[in-house]
């Protein structure tokens, strides 16, 4: 049988901040008739006691933050209405209670929820306080569930202040900003040589077109070649024009990397043509010599020659079948890290490793994009 809770002691325990009363009265052993719109007044009650007991009773004001808590939670037959959290959430933001934003992010049915307007009312005023746990509110708050302009808003902020942590802990969530946020941090990161939080960025959300190829410059000239990788293996969507591919090869050649300028030479030759092995072809094109003209710059065995040859012409003879192609272009990588040239030219070194890293699955068995942020 239901008991029938005493309105007006709850109201002025709360105000009170007699938690144990609270407590007593609100008994979860208890199955409680509570009447329409009581909890409302109630936490109403203990939000004027906290501006009561704020610079007289610091434990008053504790106990009265957590009998909001408590009634927020409460299982009966009534439940907080969503103005009233809403009115929770403001206040709890303004007194910095993460604990309890935490608490309110919880809630489920049948329980009400802040609505979006609050929260985002809630997220203007941290973006303007300087409180030391500004960083962590705004987390919180984006998790309640915010759109998706406030949601970036959130990540360049955080940007900004190269709180990478937090941005972690968003993509954990499974949040993500707008392409324009993206693009914005990432050129934080790579602003303050973060190169390492680039990487594990643009694992989980890759730039756009064009500011990818800005990435690639900037990358080039500060030697991060892991960098120059990743941005070589964007989706087609995202994928680096060939003028600007071009211009990254020059920064390298100027800058000497060689090394650098050779696999941009590759990437250049192959990103223009969408067929793996069609690509591979023509990069092989320099290394496989007719027969009567056995060129210097292909140093290696006769048989070697060959049988590149062989692959060359079963790659032209093709329609194959996905698993033979897969098979074809395994003999290919086999064939060339044989060749002497793999210990010591640069071209060919670019070249082979591009055709692991861009045709083959073995590049991603070794290389799994998982990216804590540090």
């Amino acid at each position: 049988m239901a008991v029938n809770i005493d309105s007006e002691r709850l109201i002025r325990a709360s105000g009170n901040g007699l938690i144990n009363t609270v407590q007593s009265l609100c008994d979860r052993l208890k199955l409680i008739h509570m009447p329409e719109g009581l909890l409302d007044q109630a936490i109403l009650s203990a939000l004027q006691g906290i501006a009561l007991f704020k610079d007289r009773k610091p434990d008053k004001v504790e106990h009265c933050w957590q009998i909001i808590d408590r009634l927020c939670h409460i299982q009966c037959n009534d439940q907080v209405s969503e103005q009233c959290l809403d009115t929770v959430l403001l206040a709890a933001v303004v007194s910095e209670r993460l604990e309890l934003i935490k608490s309110l992010s919880h809630l489920g049915p049948p329980h009400h929820f802040p609505s979006t307007g609050a929260i985002h009312a809630a997220l203007q005023n941290v973006f303007h306080s300087s409180s030391s746990h500004q960083w962590d509110l705004m987390v919180s708050l984006c998790r309640m569930g915010v759109n998706e302009d406030m949601r970036t808003r959130v990540f360049t902020a955080l940007a900004k202040a190269s709180q990478w942590q937090a941005i972690d802990r968003l993509y954990a969530a499974g949040l993500r900003p707008h392409q324009i946020g993206v693009n914005f941090i990432l050129h934080q990161a790579a602003k303050h040589s973060q190169w390492n939080i680039f990487e594990q960025i643009g694992a989980l959300q890759e730039p756009g077109w064009p500011a990818a190829g800005e990435f690639l410059r900037m990358a080039v000239r500060a030697r991060q070649h892991s960098v120059v990788f990743q941005l070589c293996q964007l989706n087609m969507s995202n994928a680096i024009d060939p003028e600007t591919i071009l211009d990254a090869m020059l920064i390298a050649k100027n800058t000497n990397q060689p090394a650098i300028a050779c696999y941009l030479r590759v990437h250049f030759i192959a990103c223009r043509i969408p067929r793996a092995l069609t690509a591979i072809f023509y990069l092989l094109k320099d290394y496989i010599p007719p027969d009567t003209h056995l060129t210097p710059f292909f140093k290696t065995r006769p048989e070697a020659i060959h049988h590149l040859k062989d692959l060359a012409e079963s790659i032209v003879r093709s329609p194959s079948e996905d698993e033979e192609e897969s098979q074809l272009i395994r003999d290919i990588i086999f064939s060339l890290k044989s060749s002497p040239l793999y210990s010591h030219d640069l071209h060919f070194i670019a070249m082979v490793n591009y055709i692991v890293e861009h045709y083959t699955d073995e590049y991603y068995t070794c290389n799994p994009h998982r990216y804590p942020l540090q």
